[in-house]
């Protein structure tokens, strides 16, 4: 499963088939950069854990968000 999803990351797709995890992450990296404060905070771990829950690896999550 780890290995189906970094390849289908890593792979070119076009944005109109863009996968919602992926438009979560970008989101809260977004957030992450737009204000610190212990809402946003929240709102971050809330969606790491849903993420989570949805089988997206800790590592990729982390890798994505900190590549941009």
């Amino acid at each position: 499963v780890k290995a189906v999803l970094v390849l289908i990351l890593l792979l070119p797709s076009p944005t109109s088939l863009q996968k919602d995890w992926s438009v979560t992450l970008r989101n809260m990296a977004s957030l992450i950069v737009k204000e610190q404060n212990p809402a946003n905070l929240m709102a971050i771990r809330n969606n790491f854990y849903e993420l989570l829950n949805h089988c997206i690896p800790a590592n990729l999550i982390l890798k994505v968000i900190i590549s941009g």
